[in-house]
């Protein structure tokens, strides 16, 4: 189909979305770009093109794709509230990481089986990192509950753990010397 019409924006959405399934991320942000230059004011080729160029780290690039998805596409796709919850988390505030949370719980609430697990295990480290540990725990637990097996529940269980640990840990300081006079001379001995 490509070799008939190589700017055809369909076929290369379905290029595209064979590339993201084989996780070739690069290659996906080349074709959809192609597709973006044919149709600019399709919602579905900006939002998959978002993905694509999250998954290469480009997240200023992402961010700008997701916005214009989200005009055309509107805000109740769980696919954007869920990468919108990943470019917050990139971001070092923990402002930041409790918004990002937020946005993953409502890709969840948007999208269910569509998002998950990904969505709960990364707003459970989004409120971990806002220091949320409750929300973080109740997040984590659902990975942990509903994902049994997948390496989503083995990772969730991890940082549980670590979660946990962090609680236990005591810290303290001890501290010891040894002190002497030099101008003191020990007695019968002469030496200071």
């Amino acid at each position: 189909l490509r070799r008939a019409d190589p700017n055809d924006a369909r076929t290369l959405l379905q290029i595209a979305h064979c590339e993201l399934d084989e996780q070739r991320y690069q290659a996906a942000a080349e074709t959809l770009a192609i597709a973006r230059s044919a149709r600019p004011s399709d919602g579905e080729v900006r939002l998959q093109l978002a993905i694509a160029l999250y998954h290469v780290e480009d997240f200023a690039a992402s961010s700008v794709e997701l916005e214009t998805a989200a005009q055309t596409l509107g805000e109740e796709r769980a696919e954007i509230a869920l990468y919108r919850g990943l470019l917050l988390l990139t971001q070092p505030e923990a402002t930041n990481a409790a918004a990002g949370a937020a946005w993953l719980e409502r890709a969840r609430a948007l999208g269910g089986a569509d998002v998950e697990p990904v969505a709960s295990y990364y707003a459970g480290m989004g409120w971990s990192a806002a220091q949320d540990r409750g929300r973080a725990r109740e997040a984590l637990q659902r990975v942990v509950r509903e994902w049994p097996g997948t390496n989503w529940a083995t990772q969730a269980e991890r940082r549980l753990e670590e979660m946990g640990a962090d609680s236990r840990r005591w810290w303290g300081s001890l501290r010891a010397g040894l002190e002497y006079d030099s101008n003191a001379v020990l007695q019968g001995q002469g030496v200071p």
